[in-house]
């Protein structure tokens, strides 16, 4: 429970590093990033790096309502990531989720992190492209959700993510 709580306040915070239409995260700001989950063991750039592993299997949770992101309607999204795998056991998810007002989830798409992606102890940067094509996901109450996933238990750094959203006009 208190994992879980813990969570939830660090997730609070989440949209503050929101620039139009560009979130960007690189773990450096103590005052947005919750101390149990960064790592000074790896990073890409800077000091630190958001750190998964059995007892943290979740990363960072940057969540956004889609009528606060623009008035324009959101028909996609690009993620780009780093990521360094602590060995060829080490596997995970890059997750976008989006839910609705009822926390009902309408579309769930990831990006296998593992050694096939990124070989271990180097860092690799990873990309995603999703074009959101059903009418009710890009609704302006529904939460678009992003998140690391740690399936292995092993050790998975993430760094430097970039999210950003393309828009159309109405």
């Amino acid at each position: 429970i208190i994992y879980i709580l813990l969570v939830l306040i660090w997730t609070g915070c989440s949209n503050n590093k929101l620039k139009g239409l560009v979130y960007y995260e690189d773990f450096e700001d103590m005052r947005n990033n919750n101390p149990l989950f960064l790592s000074k063991s790896f990073a890409h750039s800077g000091k630190y790096s958001t750190r998964l592993d059995a007892d943290r299997p979740f990363g960072k949770t940057p969540n956004f309502k889609f009528k606060y992101l623009s008035n324009k309607k959101i028909k996609g999204v690009k993620v780009n990531f780093w990521v360094c795998l602590s060995d060829t056991a080490a596997k995970g998810k890059f997750v976008v989720e989006v839910k609705e007002p009822d926390t009902k989830s309408i579309f769930w798409i990831s990006e296998n992190i593992d050694a096939s992606v990124a070989p271990p102890g180097k860092w690799k940067q990873i990309s995603m492209h999703y074009i959101f094509d059903k009418e009710n996901i890009n609704q302006p109450d529904n939460t678009i959700i992003f998140y690391p996933w740690d399936l292995s238990k092993k050790e998975i750094y993430i760094d430097d993510v970039t999210i950003e959203f393309e828009s159309v006009n109405l």
